[in-house]
């Protein structure tokens, strides 16, 4: 396992408070395609992030994050290439 590297990358698509998961799900064709957040072991609160097109990278990029949230100061071309 590599540590201090950027392994891939991915899209946050949502954010949801777990509270609001049956109107979430209501909208649209979510039903259909996220239902599985109402039993899934790993879905704890008080936030839910759905992340989709998850790609890992051919080779780790060494990159010192931090807790919490951070921005990533790389060429994001050369990164989506590597993960395409």
């Amino acid at each position: 396992m590599d540590f201090g590297a950027i392994i891939g990358v991915c899209e946050l698509t949502a954010v949801i408070h777990i509270d609001d998961i049956e109107s979430w799900l209501s909208v649209g064709r979510r039903e259909k395609h996220y239902a599985w957040l109402r039993t899934h072991a790993h879905v704890e609160g008080p936030l839910l992030w759905i992340v989709e097109n998850s790609r890992r990278l051919e080779r780790p990029i060494p990159y010192r994050g931090d807790r919490g949230l951070w921005t990533v100061r790389l060429d994001e071309r050369n990164c989506m290439a590597e993960a395409a």
